[in-house]
């Protein structure tokens, strides 16, 4: 079924409970740009964002862009909607895959490279998380690991000229 989308299940699987783990995310990645709109669209509404140039300038972001912000905002709206007593032990475990801690510790380890997107989650997530959810990156030391990473990125750029 992989690859095979009808639009049945494409709409019964977005009504249905909301993603909250990477297979999810998988979803959103598997959907068609006209999609991505789609949803990307509704997620403005939602979200309560009405203003004209607003939308516009958010709408000229690229499509891999909102693919990101759409599949962040289905986490957002997960974590806000189930709590988390309600979800037994093994969710813990996906909650805490992406929080801060997440990105800190697949950030730190450089040994396997730099996953791009993991990079591109966390710049979004930064823009669209709870204040509380960047402080406590910023707790976790996380910025530091940026500029250590970005250091890193540098030296082997300049190495490779």
């Amino acid at each position: 079924m992989i690859g095979h989308k009808t639009e049945g299940s494409i709409r019964s699987s977005q009504s249905s409970s909301i993603p909250s783990n990477d297979s999810d995310f998988t979803h959103v990645d598997m959907m068609t740009d006209a999609e991505v709109e789609e949803c990307f669209e509704r997620m403005l509404t939602r979200r309560g964002i009405h203003d004209a140039n607003a939308r516009l300038k958010m709408s000229s972001f690229s499509v891999d862009k909102k693919r990101i912000m759409v599949a962040q905002d289905i986490q957002s709206e997960s974590n806000t909607t189930q709590p988390t007593s309600r979800r037994g032990g093994t969710d813990k475990k996906i909650e805490e895959g992406k929080g801060p801690d997440y990105y800190v510790k697949k950030l730190s380890d450089t040994s396997k490279g730099v996953n791009v997107k993991i990079v591109s989650h966390l710049a979004v997530g930064l823009r669209t998380m709870p204040l509380s959810w960047v402080r406590q990156f910023i707790d976790m030391q996380g910025l530091q690991v940026i500029t250590d990473l970005l250091t890193t990125l540098n030296k082997t750029k300049h190495r490779q000229v």
